[in-house]
């Protein structure tokens, strides 16, 4: 499994790096990445290992992107040392889940927005 993980997290953190590069487009919503996020890690077929994968390749793309010396729609984050992909998945689906309202808003900036109220530059 962990092989057909690794291939799909460095795809999605590659695509999902270009994402704002073609205009003001939504390419993915919240809904959607709220689904990937949330798909059952037991015997996962290979479209719901690709979502897997996208989910943490996309949650780890904008971490890059939105650190305190940038930001991702108006929003930065310092994540601490040590805290796992794993970790941050469960933060923004718990977010997420918590903002129905927003659900059909860019992922990128729902991501951004809960790590950046989660960790927030100091």
């Amino acid at each position: 499994m962990e092989r057909l993980i690794t291939p799909s997290l460095i795809a999605a953190l590659l695509f999902a790096s270009t994402l704002n590069c073609y205009g003001d487009g939504i390419y993915y919503t919240g809904s959607l990445l709220l689904k990937y996020c949330t798909s059952e890690t037991q015997q996962m077929s290979a479209q719901q290992l690709v979502d897997f994968g996208f989910c943490e390749g996309f949650i780890s793309a904008v971490i890059g992107a939105s650190r305190c010396s940038a930001n991702v729609y108006g929003y930065s984050s310092l994540v601490p040392e040590g805290v796992t992909v794993d970790e941050l998945k469960v933060l923004v689906s718990k977010w997420l889940f918590n903002h129905p309202e927003k659900l059909e808003l860019a992922a990128e900036g729902l991501v951004a927005q809960a790590l950046g109220e989660s960790y927030p530059c100091h």
